[in-house]
């Protein structure tokens, strides 16, 4: 039986061992008090790192005071208006653990470091739960960083330090007393929850910032294809030298292949061979009627005509039509 507390406020345990337990012996119970609660109530604490989980204490004013002095009241008004929203204070007390940032760490240091620009455009405070900006959210790693270190920067040793004492302890080769010992492996843990969450930060914002650019280079990728596809779709501009010479080789190649189609067209053509003539054609060469009786005259085909005089003589005239009264030519 093990009892604690006072009449007002009283607590009691009951263990049983397997082995049965005797006047003064140790026991080893599980609890889901961490190491603040057990070393207080119980003058105990674990060794395992998730029992620790040290608080730390975040000021809104000191945080907006380091960003920029030229903040209004406004901006100030707002904040402690989206603050007021979700039960939040101005100071704030978050115990840190070794696995797993606290849920409501980065989203209070988001609201507390709220450029003004940022908080008019909020509409509720839970637009602080997720990232405004990868400036934002390194400004929200860094103050927190700045808090741990200066909160490490308390204990009078490191932490490679007290592993080695609690080490030497162990071994026999330093004696200390049972409360030290205990004092030495609270503040351990202490110390190891601070790093751990420091480390945690570090790779949130690591993670997140390259999430942001994979998301900026496929954005850019994708503006690329579409402005690939939209040169694609619309005719290319030429200069007019370009263009000219572009449209004298494609009258040069479609001379070339006229050519080329008119000489298959010529081969594919049968001969013809002009039949001989049996007897010397005559052509008959009208020569003119006139008032005064002019005759006509047979000009054999071949021969060249001969300059006639002007008076009374015959000439050469073009082939009329003998439907003229009179006669037949």
């Amino acid at each position: 039986m093990f009892e604690w507390g006072n009449e007002t406020n009283p607590g009691a345990a009951l263990y049983m061992g397997e082995d049965g337990l005797t006047a003064g012996g140790e026991l080893t119970v599980y609890s889901d008090q961490f190491n603040g609660q057990l070393l207080l109530h119980a003058g105990h604490v674990w060794e395992d790192p998730r029992a620790s989980a040290p608080e730390v204490r975040l000021s809104a004013g000191e945080l907006s005071s380091r960003g920029a002095a030229g903040r209004d009241a406004a901006a100030e008004a707002r904040r402690a208006e989206l603050l007021a929203a979700r039960n939040l204070s101005h100071v704030m007390d978050f115990a840190l653990q070794a696995d797993a940032l606290p849920a409501g760490l980065l989203p209070w240091l988001r609201l507390a470091l709220a450029a003004p620009e940022h908080l008019e455009e909020a509409a509720t405070a839970a637009d602080f739960d997720a990232p405004l900006s990868t400036a934002s959210e390194r400004l929200a790693v860094e103050t927190l960083h700045v808090t741990l270190d200066r909160t490490l920067a308390e204990y009078d040793a490191d932490v490679d330090e007290d592993e080695q004492l609690l080490e030497a302890v162990r071994r026999g080769r330093v004696e200390r007393p049972a409360r030290e010992v205990t004092a030495l492996t609270y503040r351990l843990g202490c110390k190891r929850a601070l790093l751990a969450t420091r480390a945690l930060a570090a790779a949130h914002l690591a993670r997140w910032s390259r999430q942001q650019q994979q998301a900026q280079q496929q954005a850019r990728q994708q503006a690329q294809q579409a402005q690939q596809r939209r040169r694609a779709q619309r005719p290319q501009a030429r200069s007019p030298r370009v263009a000219a010479a572009g449209e004298g080789a494609a009258a040069a190649a479609a001379a070339e292949s006229a050519a080329h189609s008119t000489e298959m067209l010529l081969e594919e053509l049968p001969e013809v061979v002009p039949a001989p003539m049996e007897e010397e054609e005559e052509e008959t060469v009208a020569v003119g009627v006139t008032a005064s009786g002019a005759q006509e005259e047979a000009v054999p085909r071949g021969e060249p005509l001969q300059p006639q005089p002007r008076n009374g003589k015959k000439k050469r005239k073009k082939p009329k039509p003998a439907t003229q009264s009179g006669g037949s030519l």
